[in-house]
């Protein structure tokens, strides 16, 4: 079982090129959130995070959530680039944390 936690800090390493694929037992919520508080739009990263099991890449560069149904493969997540800093957190629609990984 992972701890929460230590997905999230791996993932703030830019350059990092594979994470394991996870897979959750429960619908699950990514926010990808501009840190300026007057204007969380102001979104100035570029982020790759590949979903399904063809890995397909899509690109979050705009403040976003992603939804995760229960059962979709989702990581890694690669941060490519960021010129200011954003906040990211997930949502876990579920009382236990229970993953598989590949």
């Amino acid at each position: 079982m992972c701890q929460s936690w230590q997905a999230n800090v791996l993932i703030w390493h830019i350059g990092i090129r594979r994470l394991l694929c996870w897979t959750g037992f429960f619908d699950e919520f990514l926010f990808f959130i501009g840190c300026d508080t007057t204007n969380i739009d102001d979104f100035r990263a570029y982020i790759e995070m590949a979903l399904g099991e063809e890995w397909e890449i899509n690109i979050i560069d705009t403040t976003s959530i992603v939804y995760l149904p229960a059962g979709l493969q989702h990581c890694p997540i690669n941060v490519k680039k960021v010129d200011k800093p954003f906040w990211f957190g997930h949502i876990m629609l579920s009382n236990m944390i229970s993953y598989s990984h590949s």
